[in-house]
């Protein structure tokens, strides 16, 4: 843990009060994945775009299945904020800190996004990594939480798009990635 809470500290190298504020603005509407179930719901009041936030929607809740309520309690991993005497801007998180849930709700959806549009997923993407480095940033999760809340976000997000798509073809809802029939 030495190289990560080096890594942190890195990180905190760059605060400002402009950085805390961008800072803890990403990690607010992030919070319960707000900003990409929102996304996901103008998309499904969309037409041409419904199947898209279905999937962000399932790929939200695949993620928050295998990061929240398997795997941070499978490895009860300590927050780095409860390690050592770091003064938070957020309140301290009482859920365990591996795999970062953040991260993990923030990567499943904009994969979904880039399976469908290349350069809106990229941006959503980006988002996502601003996400996991907001975490670290507040010092409430480890490099590796976000690395591994990223991975479980992204295999989520393909997860959702195979199913999405396969249950479209099966009750003949039109093309991949959009309008339905």
């Amino acid at each position: 843990m030495t190289a990560e809470l080096e890594i942190l500290h890195w990180i905190h190298s760059f605060s400002s009060p402009g950085m805390d504020a961008l800072m803890l603005g990403v990690t607010t509407v992030s919070t319960h994945a707000a900003v990409w179930l929102l996304a996901a719901a103008l998309l499904i009041l969309s037409n041409r775009e419904r199947r898209t936030g279905c999937s962000m929607v399932l790929a939200v809740l695949i993620a928050f299945t295998i990061a929240d309520l398997v795997m941070k309690p499978l490895f009860c991993r300590e927050r780095p904020c409860d390690l050592a005497g770091f003064e938070l801007l957020v309140s301290v998180p009482t859920t365990y800190s591996f795999p970062s849930g953040h991260t993990a709700m923030a990567f499943a959806p904009a994969t979904v996004l880039f399976l469908r549009d290349r350069r809106a997923g990229a941006v959503a993407l980006a988002f996502a990594a601003l996400v996991g480095v907001s975490r670290m940033y507040l010092f409430v999760h480890w490099p590796t939480d976000v690395v591994v809340g990223a991975l479980v976000g992204i295999v989520s997000g393909y997860v959702a798009a195979l199913l999405t798509e396969r249950a479209a073809a099966r009750w003949g809802r039109g093309p991949p990635g959009g309008a339905e029939g």
